[in-house]
Parts: C-alpha cells; sequence; structure tokens
C-alpha cells in the first residue's frame, strides 16, 4: 500500500544523510587540507593536458597540418 508521505519523505531524508555525509565529510577536510587538494589539483591539470595533447594532435592531423 501507499505510504504516508511524512514517513516517505523521512526516509529519503535518512538516505540522502547516510549518502551525502562522506562527500561531504571529504570535501570539509580537504577544504582545510591545501596539500592534498593541491595535489589533486595538480593530477587533475596533468590528466587534463594529456588529452587536450592527444586532441590537439588529432585536430591537427584530420587538418592535414601534421
Amino acid at each position: 500500500g501507499e505510504q504516508p508521505y511524512a514517513k516517505v519523505k523521512t526516509e529519503l531524508t535518512d538516505a540522502l544523510i547516510v549518502t551525502l555525509s562522506p562527500i561531504r565529510n571529504e570535501l570539509q577536510r580537504l577544504l582545510t587540507d591545501y596539500k592534498a587538494l593541491d595535489e589533486i589539483m595538480a593530477s587533475a591539470a596533468q590528466k587534463a593536458n594529456q588529452v587536450a595533447n592527444q586532441t590537439l594532435q588529432r585536430v591537427l592531423l584530420a587538418l592535414g597540418l601534421r
């Protein structure tokens, strides 16, 4: 049968808290751990640079410039 709206709302809220709490905690940790945040950002920048360079090479090849 149908559950009362209040019960569904409570269960949804509880599920969201359980799911999002670890994400929130990690975000708070990173916002105070500048070294870890810098390392993550440097790693992400390196990966993005690799992808961008691969894309650029494909574009240059497609245009006949390589």
